[in-house]
């Protein structure tokens, strides 16, 4: 056997002895997901996951498209978690009416930068398919960035912020240790959330690879229809196009400064490199 498969097999017993006797006796309350999307902020998520509800067989959580239990709410138990979504009564009668079976899901992109999500969901739904958008790095931190200004919730320039994050390594208090609990974890930054290749190491301790469909942001932003029936095959759902893709949360923004996309490149060259190495494929960002 394999190390890597070693470490994923001791990895998965720690998640499952995690579980509660409350977390067994759930058969009365509400389903787990089939699916989650799971990153990257700024990714397109919340466009894929909007086009997804649009399919007659979809059912997305009752209350809302991000339920962050897996970062932010694990506190709150998993069968707080699962009255987002049908019981199996529910799902049958909504089954019946509809003469298929439905898919339940939900899109958090949070999770994937998140390290101790992959242990929680393991825990909790350990046979979720997991849907990645994968945006080139520089981009989806400046995207993050304007998203945040246009909120007030940041008064730095992209340059500052960029540059007293990469002086503090790309990392922020409180974000390394994986026993945080759900509400203990600051979220990484505009840099840290483009180290893919570690947030998806992180993953696959837990999850095998088959129950991944990973794509580039920008295929998705180039070529929806195509991108959503692929996802849609991945789900299982019964292949069904759009009249319209309108993308979702898009924000308009000058082009990054030169020098700050150049100091950005150099810094993620060997995170892309581990990414391409760990995916088998070139992800097509060329660096910058």
């Amino acid at each position: 056997m394999r190390p890597w498969d070693q470490a994923r097999i001791r990895a998965r017993i720690v998640a499952v002895r995690g579980r509660t006797l409350s977390s067994l006796l759930t058969h009365r309350v509400g389903l787990l997901p089939d699916y989650a999307i799971i990153g990257t902020q700024r990714g397109g998520t919340t466009s894929l996951f909007r086009y997804l509800e649009r399919h007659p067989l979809h059912v997305s959580p009752s209350v809302r498209k991000e339920t962050h239990f897996f970062d932010r709410n694990f506190d709150k138990g998993e069968n707080w978690y699962r009255s987002h979504f049908p019981t199996q009564r529910g799902r049958r009668t909504i089954e019946r009416r509809l003469g298929s079976p439905v898919v339940l899901g939900e899109a958090t992109p949070g999770y994937l930068a998140h390290p101790a999500a992959p242990r929680r969901m393991a825990a909790v739904a350990p046979d979720a398919k997991l849907v990645l958008l994968l945006r080139n790095p520089v981009d989806r931190a400046y995207s993050q960035y304007c998203w945040d200004a246009k909120r007030g919730r940041t008064t730095l320039s992209f340059r500052d912020a960029v540059r007293r994050e990469l002086a503090s390594n790309g990392r922020q208090a409180g974000a390394a240790s994986t026993d945080l609990s759900a509400k203990d974890a600051v979220a990484p930054g505009y840099v840290s959330r483009g180290h893919y290749a570690v947030q998806l190491q992180r993953w696959l301790l837990f999850f095998d690879r088959d129950q991944m469909l990973i794509i580039a942001s920008e295929d998705f932003f180039a070529q929806p229809q195509r991108t959503l029936l692929r996802v849609q095959v991945f789900l299982g759902l019964p292949a069904r196009s759009l009249a319209a893709y309108d993308q979702q949360n898009a924000t308009e923004a000058p082009p990054i400064d030169p020098e700050t996309r150049g100091d950005l490149a150099d810094h993620y060259a060997e995170h892309n490199r581990r990414l391409c190495d760990l995916l088998g494929r070139d992800m097509g960002w060329n660096g910058r």
